[in-house]
């Protein structure tokens, strides 16, 4: 996890600023929200021994670092240009990071199952969701992606949404 939280940092910092940004209070906040309501989940007393939980959290985290280094290589396509939406997991969902994002928060709350976990993850779904919903509104008023269907026909889960 810190490798990955290294390769983050490193992303952010090297890449280009982006072309256009969304400066609604709404989209900060939701952005905010999103990214800070995750670490409101807590440990509980048990001892995480589910081992799909635990494969569901690697997965999610082995997914993040693959999706951090291809963009480390086109950082200019870091919203998924027309290229890159047709390799890699983006053939399949057109966000896959949040995806990643899910499947170790989920796999995180199955190690750690308590009612203040389970409603901190929905508070996170929810969060993510309407991030999606805000960055596909303002990608649809980007030139490269105006007119063009999205190859992947699911947004975050494949069959589900």
């Amino acid at each position: 996890m810190l490798a990955k939280a290294v390769l983050e940092i490193q992303f952010h910092v090297r890449k280009s600023t982006a072309s256009f940004i969304n400066t609604s209070a709404y989209a900060w906040l939701i952005a905010l929200c999103g990214t800070i309501a995750p670490l409101l989940l807590r440990p509980t007393d048990d001892l995480p021994d589910f081992s799909v939980a635990t494969v569901l959290m690697l997965i999610g985290l082995a997914m993040q670092v693959y999706i951090i280094l291809r963009h480390e290589r086109r950082p200019e396509e870091a919203f998924a240009g027309p290229r890159m939406r047709r390799e890699g997991l983006y053939r399949f969902v057109r966000h896959p990071l949040y995806l990643a994002f899910l499947f170790s928060q989920y796999g995180y709350v199955l190690n750690h199952t308590s009612p203040y976990n389970v409603c901190v993850l929905a508070a996170v779904t929810v969060f993510q969701v309407l991030r999606v919903n805000e960055e596909e509104r303002l990608l649809l008023d980007r030139d490269p992606f105006r007119g063009s269907d999205p190859e992947a026909r699911w947004r975050i889960i494949p069959w589900v949404f």
